[in-house]
């Protein structure tokens, strides 16, 4: 219990630095332990990093989202520095579709589909 709480902890950590290798590692990791032990409490502990990953890139979605919107809708419109950040979290949910098979993340294609229908 004491590697899934490392495991767990380097997950959250590794979101919080946008750390995708760090992430798909310790999510590997939670695997080849349930493979070999095969006990419900560690698929359970590797469900609850994955709910974590997955909330913790929809809060980012759902700021990102929401700064574009206000900085478009202001009287200066978006400043470079908002497209510019934008565009960061774009790239950074690009760089994590390859999580997508194993997590419910928003696809970096929803940025795209935002920006159109904003504009």
């Amino acid at each position: 219990q004491k590697q899934m709480q490392q495991y767990q902890i380097g997950i959250v950590r590794s979101c919080k630095s946008e750390r995708l290798d760090l992430v798909g590692h310790y999510l590997n990791n939670f695997t080849q332990l349930f493979n070999i032990l095969k006990h419900d409490f560690v698929r359970d502990a590797y469900d609850d990093s994955a709910k974590f990953v997955s909330s913790f890139l929809a809060s980012r979605f759902s700021v990102a989202t929401k700064n574009i919107d206000r900085a478009i809708m202001s009287l200066d419109g978006a400043s470079t520095k908002d497209i510019q950040e934008y565009y960061y979290i774009y790239e950074l949910f690009k760089s994590w579709s390859g999580l997508s098979s194993r997590l419910s993340i928003t696809p970096s294609s929803a940025f795209i589909a935002h920006i159109s229908k904003t504009l």
